[in-house]
């Protein structure tokens, strides 16, 4: 026997849940090299770790896609397909923060493609696979964020 004991808990113990949920974030962390080792204790000895302050949703037409849920750690990607129409809208707390249009059409697959960095600040690119053109927002950080 090599004196390792090879079972897993079946119920995770909170110490291990907050050893996941740690290296959760530190994966996610590593995507932003701007932001990777730049954490920082608080007097608490804990580090804090920046929220999203509420839902953010994608609207095309009737249609309304939750893209990030409220309290998700900054900094965040995420990348989801649209659905048909032209006018989208990106709200948050359910007031619009962005509109744009895009040409479209019946062969048309449009996603959006959104980063969010630790002081809320959203870039968000909206890409057309069939025609390959891509357009660009950026939503500023929200005061006193």
């Amino acid at each position: 026997s090599s004196g390792i004991n090879a079972e897993w808990p079946l119920r995770p113990g909170p110490d291990e849940i907050i050893s996941l949920g740690a290296a959760t974030h530190a994966g996610m962390i590593s995507k932003f090299p701007s932001v990777s080792g730049k954490a920082e204790l608080e007097a608490n000895s804990t580090v804090g770790i920046p929220l999203t302050p509420s839902d953010i949703e994608v609207r095309v037409g009737d249609n309304v896609t939750r893209a990030v849920a409220k309290n998700t750690p900054l900094p965040f990607k995420t990348e989801i397909e649209l659905p048909e129409g032209n006018v989208i809208v990106i709200e948050a707390a359910g007031k619009c923060i962005a509109k744009a249009e895009v040409a479209g059409s019946d062969d048309s697959k449009v996603s959006l493609h959104i980063e969010i960095q630790e002081d809320c600040s959203i870039e968000a690119i909206i890409k057309d696979s069939f025609t390959n053109e891509r357009t660009a927002v950026h939503i500023p950080a929200p005061s006193g964020a």
